[in-house]
């Protein structure tokens, strides 16, 4: 599934209006594949995720069955990656 995400916002990002997007991932296992695919477009070979503090306070949470609200002091450590034009 990595792979197939990262073909679809190379396709966008080479499109004739070009793209912008804003990838956000916890550290999935996948994120290395994802990463490798996006290699194959020179200009992002060097890409790397950026960690990010969010609070999860205002945030659902429906992983674990009935959506729960966070505490309001709950953080997450999140990888951010920006592509698009630059």
């Amino acid at each position: 599934m990595a792979r197939a995400v990262a073909q679809v916002l190379l396709a966008a990002c080479r499109g004739k209006h070009g793209a912008a997007a804003l990838v956000a991932d916890p550290g999935r296992e996948a994120r290395a594949e994802f990463l490798a695919e996006l290699a194959e477009e020179p200009r992002w070979r060097a890409l790397a995720f950026e960690d990010h503090k969010v609070a999860l306070g205002p945030l659902m949470d429906g992983r674990k069955g009935a959506p729960k609200r966070h505490d309001a002091d709950e953080v997450a450590v999140i990888g951010m990656l920006a592509l698009g034009p630059h």
